[in-house]
């Protein structure tokens, strides 16, 4: 090779290692971006499932925060959703207890909330949500 083709050569590859490069750079903005637009859950759920935690005690449950979080996204045990709506709250047999609380009735979409074959107390809250089809408590 002449000391041309040399030159055109490292300018390619340097060229090549540089696209490389931007491609890299450009997937990981789309790889956090999807992370941070996935999820958000409606607030008014968060509020709901913040003081059902509380009324539980605040049991050791992974993902599960006192305040705020969006358990759509971080995939709180036993939170089931859709899109941002949190429909189910399945925790059967995982040693709750404490009580229900009286805010289920702020969860906007939940149709079924499975606490079974725990410890929970107290009563049936009065206000219950519209969009729920099952509680199992006991």
């Amino acid at each position: 090779m002449s000391g041309g083709e040399l030159i055109w050569v490292k300018l390619v590859m340097d060229d090549s290692r540089w696209k490389l490069s931007v491609l890299k750079i450009v997937g990981l903005m789309m790889i956090f971006s999807a992370q941070i637009c996935f999820g958000d859950t409606d607030p008014r759920d968060i509020l709901a499932i913040n003081s059902l935690y509380a009324a539980l005690g605040y049991p050791p449950l992974p993902g599960w925060l006192v305040s705020g979080g969006d358990p759509c996204a971080e995939g709180w045990q036993g939170v089931q959703c859709v899109n941002s709506n949190i429909t189910g709250i399945i925790l059967n047999g995982v040693n709750l207890g404490g009580e229900l609380g009286e805010n289920l009735g702020a969860f906007l979409s939940i149709i079924q909330i499975d606490l079974s074959n725990n410890h929970i107390g107290g009563h049936i809250p009065s206000s219950l949500p519209p969009t729920i089809n099952s509680l199992y408590v006991y």
